[in-house]
């Protein structure tokens, strides 16, 4: 998917049905571009497709 320019962010399903504000804000600084290009933790992954925080002036 990341090499057709896609985004990946996954969360485990409890996150979304317990934390559910978080995993919103963490979508939104996503669509904002405010993560890191790569992140990898117990609870999220993020992959960045190329350009991921690059903006056309």
């Amino acid at each position: 998917m990341v090499s057709n320019n896609w985004s990946v962010l996954r969360f485990w399903n409890v996150a979304i049905l317990k934390d559910r504000d978080e995993v919103l804000e963490t979508i939104l600084a996503a669509i904002e571009c405010r993560l890191d290009r790569l992140i990898e933790t117990h609870e999220l992954r993020f992959t960045a497709a190329g350009g991921y925080g690059e903006t056309n002036l």
